[in-house]
């Protein structure tokens, strides 16, 4: 089974990965992933805390479909035959830069009054998630400004 060849780790251990959290698309050669807290096609809140994590990818277990022989590179730098992938979460860091700050509020600011469905709107600046990027999640953004990861 594919999701054996994947971990994910983080500041407080290991993120449960069952098969379900898995996707794979072997047209595109795409595996997806979801971390969502109630999977596919439910919410798009996330079961990951803020913080840092790494994603492993145990390649000799990932494959070519057509090729068992073809095993995905292990490129990182550490040739031990894991691939590892950083990421992070920080609620309310929209730009990704790992803390909560000006850039952040004014990207906010440009999905206030949004609703879902709008073009505008994006699910990750409705902090409280009920459809409407309001006041409310401005209020909750001002509480997390300063925030940081380093």
């Amino acid at each position: 089974d594919l999701f054996l060849a994947f971990e994910t780790f983080g500041s407080e251990g290991g993120v449960p990965l069952t098969s379900e959290r898995f996707r794979h698309d072997p047209t595109r050669f795409a595996v997806s992933i979801d971390l969502t807290i109630d999977g596919w096609g439910g919410s798009l809140s996330t079961l990951l805390a803020n913080g840092s994590y790494e994603l492993l990818l145990h390649t000799e277990l990932i494959t070519a479909h057509d090729d068992p022989a073809r095993r995905l590179v292990d490129d990182d730098g550490n040739p031990d035959g894991t691939f590892r992938s950083s990421f992070h979460r920080l609620w309310g860091a929209f730009d990704g830069d790992r803390d909560v700050d000006l850039h952040d509020r004014n990207a906010f600011f440009a999905k206030f009054g949004s609703v879902d469905g709008d073009a505008r709107y994006e699910f990750a600046f409705d902090l409280n998630g009920d459809g409407v990027i309001a006041i409310q999640d401005y209020f909750a953004l001002l509480s997390l400004l300063g925030q940081s990861l380093d």
